[in-house]
C-alpha cells in the first residue's frame, strides 16, 4: 500500500507540489460525490495526497498502524480494517459532517462542500482494531495517544479529514470488538475501566515527548516559509539563515535523546525536557503554521508539571558533577577554540581578525549555517571552520549522555551481609540463593528486616536474583517496596530465576512471566544407579577405576595446596577456549572454592594429577546442594564429568542430604511447549537458531542423563515494552566486560554459526 502510494503520487507530481484544484475536484472524494454515485473516486482518493508533506504523516500511519495490525491480526485482517475505516471516513464522515451543519455549526457547513485524499482514514480503523489486541498497558497508552490526537484535532484544527479520522477510529474498535468475538476472546474493557497507573505515567510521557520530538524534526524539514519565520531570523541577527529551522530541529533531537531518561524518572531529564518543550512551543507560535504543534507542545508541558512527582530518579551524583562541569566549560571551550584558531590562521580568511567576528562567527558555525563574514581561503581554514561544530554539539552531546547516567547500584556494607547470611542459613531454598552474598550483588531489604532481594545494576537494570529470601509472608511487601525503590532510581528491573513457588506473588504484583529455562533437581533418598537409564554412567565410572582415577571431596578452605594450584591452572585452560569472556553473575570463580560453605569435588589420579572439579553450593533450607563451576582439562578421561558428578550426588546421599540440583538448563524445552505465547516463541526460535553455537540441546541432554525432575525458571518482568532493555542489562550482568569489539565478533559468530550450523564435538559439561 506504501509502495503503491508513493508511485501513483510521484506519477501525479502530488509527491512533489500540492495537488491541484482541478485534479483534487476530479480524482477527490467528498459529499457531491455520494449523492452522485461516483465511488470510482472514492477508490482513487485512496493513493492520492494534497500537500508533499502529508506524505511522511500518511506513510508513518501506514506503517504503525496498518503494519502493526497486520503483524497482529494478519495481512487479511489488516486489509479488511484498512478498507471498512476507508469507507466509513469517506461515506460516512461526509454524512456527519453535514448533519452537524444542518444543526447550525458553520464549520461543519463549510466543511461538508469539501473533498479530500488520502489513506489516513484506513489507518486510523486499523489503529481501532490494533488497540484492542495490544497488551494491557500499552493498550492505554495507545488509547490515550490516539484519542487525544483526534480530539484535538477536531477541536482545533477542523480540518475536513478530521471527522472522517475520529469515525474510522470508532468503526476500528467495533471491528475489532467482532475480530475478538471471532476469536472467543473478552473484551479488554478499555473505555469503561480506563485508567492511568502513576507507574505507567512517566511511560506514556516519554513517549509523547519522542513522538513531539519527531514531530519537530519533520516540521524543520516540511513546514512553509512564513512571516513568523522571518521575524525569527531577524530577531536572532540571522535573516535568511533558516536558523528557526536549525533550532526546531534541534528541540526535536533533544526530546528524542531526553525520552529515555523520562522512560526512567529522572529529574535531570524532566528539567531538560521542560526547557526543550518551551523552546519548541515558541519557534511554532511564532512560525503559526499549525495550531496542533504548539497546543501539543503546551499539553505536554503541563502535564510534566502536573506529574512532576514521578520523575524524582536521581542521577549517578558524580556523573552529575562531571556533566555539570563540561556543561560549564563547553561555551569558554569554543570560545577559546574559536579565538585561537582565528587567530593562527588570521592570514588565511578573507576577513581581518577581530575576536567579536570571531565569536560570533564560531556561533553560526555551530548552528551549521554559512557565514558571508570569515571566508576560508585554504585547506587548514576550512577544516578548522568545519571541526567547530563537531567540537560543540559533541560535546553537547558527551555533556547530556553524562547528567543522564543512572545510579549505580550501591555496594553491600558488611553489616548488610552479616543480617542476610543469618536470613539465608534458614530461607535459602532456591539454586541461586548462595549466588545472593557473591560480590557484585546490591542487597535491598524489606521494612522488618527479616527478608531480602539480591540485585544487580546494569544498564540501568536492577537485575534481581532468584526468589526473595525470606519468610514467605513478606514476600509481597518486599517485592512491591523493591519496585518502588527502584522506580525512584530510575531503573528497570526484573526476576532472573524465579521459580514455580514465588509464582503468585509476581501475579499478585502484576508482574508477566516468561520461561527462561528448567532446573534438574535430583532427589537424593531413593537414588540408585541402577537400570538401562544409569548404564552410562556405570561405564564413566568403571573406567575412572580401570583408569586409576579416584573421587575426592574437600569442604571449602581444606584443598590441600597441590591440589588448589590445579584448579586454578585447569580454569585458566578452560576460560582461554572459550569465545567469550569470563561470565558471572550466576556463575561462580574459581576463587570461591576457598569459601568454607562451599563443597569441591576433583576427578585425581594416582600421581596426583587433577583432571577435572566441580564445585558445589548450599541449599540451606531444602537440605541440598547445586552445582556451579565444571571445569576439565582438555586431554582429560573421557566420561570425566559423569564421573565426578555421579560420585557427589552418591556422596551426598551417604552424608543425609535431601537433594541436589545440577543448575539451570537455559531455554530447555521451550521449542515443545503445546500452547506458548508469542514471545515464547520467539525465545524458543532463539533455542532451536543458536542451539549449535551455545549448545541449548547438548546441555539439557547432558543433565537429563542423570534422571532429574525438571522444574521451570522464569523471568519475572512488569512492563513487556522494558523487555529489550532488561535483557541488554541481563546481558551486561552476566558479561561485564564485553565490549563493543567483542560482542560484534559474538553476534557476527552466532548469525554465522545459525546459517551455517556445524554438529558439536563434544559435551557442553567437557
Amino acid at each position: 500500500m506504501a509502495l503503491a502510494i508513493l508511485v501513483v503520487t510521484a506519477f501525479t507530481g502530488t509527491l512533489l507540489r500540492p495537488i491541484a484544484p482541478g485534479v483534487l475536484d476530479r480524482w477527490g472524494f467528498g459529499l457531491r460525490d455520494i449523492y452522485a454515485a461516483h465511488f470510482l473516486n472514492f477508490f482513487y482518493a485512496a493513493f492520492q495526497i494534497l500537500r508533499p508533506h502529508m506524505f511522511v504523516a500518511i506513510l508513518l500511519a501506514l506503517l504503525l498502524f496498518v503494519g502493526t495490525c497486520e503483524y497482529l491480526l494478519g495481512t487479511k485482517r489488516a486489509a479488511i480494517s484498512f478498507w471498512v475505516g476507508h469507507i466509513l471516513g469517506y461515506l460516512l464522515g461526509p454524512l456527519v459532517t453535514a448533519g452537524l451543519g444542518k444543526v447550525g455549526l458553520a464549520w461543519a457547513r463549510d466543511l461538508a462542500l469539501q473533498k479530500d485524499v488520502g489513506a489516513s482514514n484506513g489507518a486510523f480503523c486499523a489503529a481501532g482494531v490494533t488497540i484492542l489486541y495490544l497488551h494491557g498497558r500499552l493498550r492505554k497508552a495507545a488509547f490515550l495517544f490516539v484519542g487525544g490526537y483526534l480530539i484535538e484535532a477536531l477541536v482545533f484544527q477542523r480540518n475536513v479529514w478530521d471527522l472522517p479520522h475520529v469515525v474510522a477510529f470508532l468503526g476500528g474498535l467495533g471491528l475489532g470488538a467482532v475480530f475478538l468475538r471471532v476469536d472467543a476472546r473478552p473484551w479488554p474493557g478499555l473505555i469503561p475501566r480506563f485508567q492511568l497507573e502513576r507507574r505507567q505515567r512517566s511511560t506514556v510521557v516519554s513517549w509523547a515527548i519522542a513522538t513531539m520530538g519527531v514531530v519537530n524534526v519533520m516540521a524543520a524539514f516540511v513546514i512553509p516559509h512564513s512571516k513568523g519565520l522571518a521575524q525569527l531570523e531577524s530577531w536572532m541577527l540571522l535573516e535568511g539563515s533558516h536558523a528557526p529551522r536549525h533550532l526546531l530541529l534541534a528541540t526535536g533531537c533533544g526530546l528524542l535523546v531526553l525520552a529515555p531518561g523520562l522512560a526512567r524518572g529522572q529529574r535531570v531529564a524532566w528539567w531538560s525536557a521542560l526547557g526543550a518543550l518551551a523552546v519548541s512551543l515558541g519557534l511554532h507560535l511564532q512560525a503559526g503554521v499549525s495550531k496542533t504543534e504548539p497546543i501539543l507542545s503546551a499539553l505536554l508541558i503541563l502535564l510534566l508539571i502536573a506529574w512532576r512527582r514521578q520523575f524524582v530518579a536521581p542521577s549517578d551524583p558524580p556523573s552529575l558533577r562531571r556533566g555539570e562541569r563540561a556543561l560549564l566549560l563547553l561555551p569558554l571551550v569554543l570560545v577559546l577554540y574559536g579565538l585561537c584558531g582565528f587567530f593562527l590562521l588570521r592570514t588565511q580568511f578573507s576577513q581581518q581578525f577581530g575576536p567579536l567576528t570571531a565569536i560570533r562567527d564560531v556561533a553560526i558555525r555551530l548552528a551549521f549555517l554559512g557565514s558571508d563574514g570569515m571566508g576560508p581561503l585554504s585547506k587548514r581554514a576550512e577544516w578548522f571552520l568545519a571541526s567547530i561544530p563537531l567540537l560543540g554539539w559533541g560535546g553537547l552531546v558527551y555533556s547530556v549522555t553524562v547528567l543522564l547516567r543512572g545510579a549505580v547500584g550501591p555496594k553491600t556494607l558488611p553489616e548488610e551481609r552479616k543480617t542476610a547470611r543469618v536470613i539465608l542459613a534458614s530461607h535459602g531454598r532456591g539454586s541461586t540463593s548462595y549466588m545472593t552474598l557473591w560480590e557484585g550483588n546490591s542487597l535491598f531489604f524489606g521494612a522488618r528486616r527479616e527478608c531480602y532481594i539480591a540485585y544487580r545494576v546494569s544498564a540501568r537494570v536492577a537485575i534481581a536474583l532468584g526468589d526473595p529470601v525470606g519468610p514467605e509472608h513478606d514476600w509481597k511487601a518486599v517485592i512491591e517496596a523493591f519496585a518502588a525503590h527502584t522506580r525512584e532510581k530510575g531503573w528497570d528491573h526484573a526476576f532472573y530465576s524465579a521459580t514455580p513457588h514465588g509464582l503468585p506473588f509476581y501475579a499478585a504484583a502484576g508482574y508477566h512471566v516468561l520461561r527462561i529455562g528448567e532446573d534438574a533437581i535430583i532427589e537424593l533418598h531413593d537414588l540408585e544407579y541402577k537400570g538401562k537409564q544409569w548404564q552410562r554412567l556405570r561405564t564413566a565410572m568403571n573406567k575412572a577405576t580401570r583408569e586409576g582415577v579416584r573421587f575426592e571431596m574437600y569442604e571449602g578452605g581444606t584443598v590441600p595446596p597441590p591440589v588448589r594450584s590445579q584448579l586454578d591452572s585447569i580454569s585458566q585452560e578452560w576460560v582461554a577456549q572459550r569465545k567469550l569472556p569470563q561470565m558471572g553473575f550466576t556463575q561462580g570463580r574459581v576463587q570461591d572454592v576457598d569459601d568454607p560453605e562451599i563443597n569441591v569435588a576433583v576427578a585425581i589420579d594416582g600421581t596426583g594429577r587433577v583432571h577435572a572439579f566441580v564445585d558445589w553450593l548450599p541449599v540451606h533450607a531444602l537440605h541440598g546442594w547445586v552445582i556451579d563451576l565444571m571445569r576439565r582439562r582438555s586431554d582429560s578421561m573421557v566420561g570425566v564429568m559423569d564421573f565426578l558428578i555421579g560420585m557427589s550426588l552418591l556422596a551426598f546421599k551417604e552424608r543425609g542430604y535431601e537433594m541436589a540440583s545440577l543448575s539451570v538448563a537455559p531455554l530447555a524445552t521451550l521449542d515443545r511447549e503445546e500452547d506458548p505465547s508469542r514471545l515464547q516463541r520467539v525465545v524458543a526460535r532463539v533455542y532451536e537458531r543458536f542451539d549449535a553455537y551455545y549448545s541449548f540441546k547438548s546441555l539439557f541432554a547432558f543433565k537429563d542423563k542423570f534422571q532429574p525432575r525438571w522444574e521451570a525458571v522464569y523471568l519475572a518482568y512488569g512492563d513487556p515494552l522494558r523487555l529489550p532493555a532488561i535483557s541488554v542489562g541481563l546481558l551486561r550482568a552476566y558479561i561485564p566486560n564485553l565490549d563493543a569489539v567483542r560482542m560484534a565478533e559474538f553476534l557476527g559468530s552466532a548469525a554465522a554459526t545459525a546459517f551455517f550450523p556445524k554438529k558439536p564435538t563434544e559435551s557442553p559439561a567437557d
